[in-house]
């Protein structure tokens, strides 16, 4: 007999909402990177399962954030009203944060958020034309909704611009990884001063137990300092959360009986599962995805950037989808 599959781990939103159906026809729990909202709530009790919160909670935090603080990070000549403007790259990645339920808790804050401005997924995009777009429009927060060479476009185009010290910046959590700055390179330091949500712990969380490991277990394999991203430090602490399911399914199965439904019945009679402290699974209450991230900055430490909290785990809006009519 052939192995069951018990999970798949893919990446990217395309990828998220192509297999969200095929999951739950072949009983196969999908954990996914890519924080499509929409493909994790329809249909509402799915087998596609968030590692981290969907793209509206981030951005709905972010917001959360920006406004109990708007009074300390302001820019200079920044009045009371607050006014974002959202990058993001084409696609359904780029759009994944101002959704219908994110532009309404936007509006209940008193925020305005600008319509989305988008930059294509290339090397070579246009990142100008739309900036200077939102700063026609009077943004004061700019929110990137991209990841790698993207964030690294806007960042470079928005010191050019002379915009940086002009507006707040913040992103995604995808924005802020290590890749952004090997991206930037010796303009590096451009970065200082951006925030983004951020659902897990880091690298520089040397008392965290899964940071600990992991730090082991990258200097024990070799690894250039390039590769202390977020792929590299997830991926060794969610390896333990499937341990921990996996564990307990054969607990109340057996093992000869442990196929995609006793992994995930296990997962929901579980209804959280820690990853060695870096983040955690959350399922509880018909949720698809964990609800609780920091807010990070990053500053210079012992002149290098790092990626420093500003506000601790918090509990972010929940700002799933409405159920299909």
């Amino acid at each position: 007999d052939k192995p069951q599959v018990l999970e798949i781990s893919p990446y990217g939103s395309g990828a998220t909402i192509a297999l969200k159906d095929l999951v739950v026809e072949d009983h196969i729990v999908n954990f996914c990177a890519g924080l499509n909202a929409e493909a994790f709530y329809d249909p509402p009790d799915g087998w596609t399962i968030g590692d981290y919160p969907i793209y509206p909670d981030q951005f709905g935090g972010f917001l959360q954030f920006v406004k109990d603080n708007w009074s300390d990070i302001k820019p200079d000549g920044a009045g009371d009203e607050i006014i974002v403007g959202v990058i993001g790259w084409e696609g359904p990645f780029g759009a994944g944060a101002t959704t219908p339920e994110a532009l309404a808790y936007a509006k209940s804050l008193g925020i305005t958020v600008l319509p989305l401005e988008t930059q294509a997924v290339s090397a070579d995009a246009d990142v100008v034309t739309p900036l200077q777009s939102l700063a026609v429009q009077g943004a004061n927060v700019i929110y990137i909704q991209s990841l790698g060479f993207g964030p690294a476009q806007v960042i470079g185009t928005l010191h050019a611009l002379g915009m940086w010290d002009k507006v707040v910046v913040g992103g995604v959590n995808w924005a802020m990884n290590t890749d952004v700055l090997t991206f930037l390179g010796e303009s590096a330091p451009a970065m200082v001063g951006m925030y983004a949500a951020f659902p897990y712990n880091w690298w520089n969380d040397t008392d965290v137990p899964g940071v600990k490991q992991a730090l082991a277990a990258f200097k024990a394999g070799g690894y250039p300092e390039s590769d202390k991203g977020v792929s590299y430090l997830t991926s060794y602490a969610g390896l333990w959360g499937f341990k921990t399911i996996v564990e307990h399914a054969i607990d109340m199965v057996g093992y000869e009986n442990l196929d995609g439904e006793a992994f995930f019945n296990a997962f929901k009679d579980l209804g959280t599962v820690d990853n060695l402290g870096v983040w955690s699974y959350d399922i509880r209450n018909g949720s698809r995805a964990p609800h609780k991230a920091q807010i990070r900055q990053v500053k210079l430490v012992d002149g290098k950037p790092q990626f420093v909290v500003v506000k601790d785990f918090f509990e972010l809006p929940d700002l799933r989808p409405s159920p299909a009519p």
